[in-house]
């Protein structure tokens, strides 16, 4: 029988996305806001995007 594969995310990631949500609730972002934004960053974890060149926009 093979060996399942445990589900969810990594210690290390698993931290991640505790102090975004931590972070989200400190400064209060909008629930709407938050939500779009960490499955965005999901989308491009999962996808495996993290290392393409992007574009900086410094103010």
């Amino acid at each position: 029988m093979p060996e399942s594969k445990p589900k969810g995310f990594d210690p290390e990631s698993a931290k991640l996305i505790a102090a975004f949500a931590v972070a989200a609730q400190r400064i209060e972002l909008d629930d709407d806001l938050a939500e779009a934004l960490f499955r965005t960053a999901l989308e491009i974890y999962t996808k495996g995007d993290l290392f393409q060149k992007v574009a900086r926009h410094d103010a």
